[in-house]
């Protein structure tokens, strides 16, 4: 298969499962979540709260409490076997107060297929902290920007701050 193929095939299989998440998110869909997030999977919630996939799946199953949840300014970078989606969110909660945010989430590709490893949730005025990837340590910088700080060998020379466990 050529690259241009392959990316291109990876990139709609990506924006399909961002799809599928953001549709998970607003239908309290366990099922689908369980499908798409690896084992190791972490979230970073809006309030700080660090949760593992067990968790995650605990709170989607919980009432949904908000209404009308879009997606905008999709981007979807490929590195490999790893790809970063970055996105706004527009939603309106249960009061009537119309919200926005934004997330970050990291995909590991593991035998020909994607699955989310790390959700990255930030809403306006809150600072979000996160731990690992590949359950190495990891942490996010309140500059605005991402770090993913692994001590391991850098995916591009161009792209410094992302670096990817060596096997």
């Amino acid at each position: 298969m050529n690259t241009d193929t392959a990316t291109r095939s990876d990139l709609d299989a990506l924006t399909a499962l961002n799809r599928d998440y953001i549709h998970s998110v607003q239908h309290g869909d366990v099922q689908r979540f369980d499908e798409i997030l690896a084992e190791d999977f972490l979230c970073s919630n809006p309030d700080g709260a660090l949760v593992d996939k067990k968790q995650f799946l605990a709170q989607t199953a919980r009432p949904v409490t908000i209404s009308g949840l879009s997606v905008q300014e999709v981007r979807v970078r490929i590195l490999g076997d790893v790809a970063i989606i970055h996105a706004r969110t527009s939603y309106t909660t249960a009061d009537g107060e119309q919200r926005n945010g934004r997330y970050t989430d990291v995909w590991a590709r593991r035998d020909g297929k994607w699955h989310a490893k790390i959700k990255l949730i930030s809403v306006p005025k809150i600072a979000i902290y996160f731990s690992s990837i590949l359950k190495m340590p990891s942490k996010i910088r309140n500059q605005g920007h991402i770090s993913l700080d692994l001590n391991c060998k850098r995916v591009r020379p161009d792209v410094q701050n992302i670096y990817l466990l060596g096997r």
